[in-house]
């Protein structure tokens, strides 16, 4: 399996090129805006699943956790996606109907992982290794999809209130 196979290689040379793109995509773009929820529920899934599943998992291991790469991959680029994101992004344009087309990049991922366990009997994640059972993938398949429906929300809530602050600075929002 090459480097390309990793959810967070994937998920990282995304958000780049997502930041290439938005250059020459109007800040009200519809576009721009599912494309960034797509970039932004993987970057987040990338972040989360490393430093709360992985991270005890390379310890455990007697490996260093946190390695230069390893912190630019899992934390830098995460936290600045988002950072970027709340900034600089015109806000206000994200609806929740985005949430199911923002989920089609990691499900489709997941279920490429689960059939390469089948296939080749053989998975990066052991949480997508059907030779742990599948009621453990199972588990591990919902409480995924379960984080990352919650995050869509909060990303979407959060771009309405920054789209509210932004239209109306002077008042008070809540």
């Amino acid at each position: 399996m090459g480097a390309f196979y990793y959810f967070t290689i994937q998920s990282n040379i995304l958000a780049a090129i997502c930041l290439l793109l938005f250059i020459f995509i109007p800040d009200k773009s519809r576009f721009k805006s599912m494309i960034r929820g797509v970039s932004l529920l993987a970057i987040k899934l990338t972040g989360l699943v490393y430093n709360f599943v992985l991270y005890k998992i390379f310890l455990d291991w007697g490996t260093v956790g946190y390695t230069l790469s390893r912190t630019i991959l899992h934390v830098v680029a995460p936290v600045g996606f988002i950072l970027d994101w709340l900034l600089f992004d015109k806000h206000g344009i994200m609806k929740v109907k985005d949430i199911l087309v923002w989920l089609l990049y990691p499900v489709l991922y997941c279920l490429v992982s689960l059939y390469a366990s089948v296939r080749y009997d053989f998975s990066i994640y052991f949480f997508f290794d059907l030779a742990n059972g599948r009621g453990v993938a199972l588990k591990w398949l919902s409480v995924l999809l379960g984080v990352l429906v919650v995050i869509g929300f909060a990303f979407v809530g959060f771009d309405r209130l920054m789209g509210r602050v932004r239209r109306f600075p002077n008042r008070t929002v809540l």
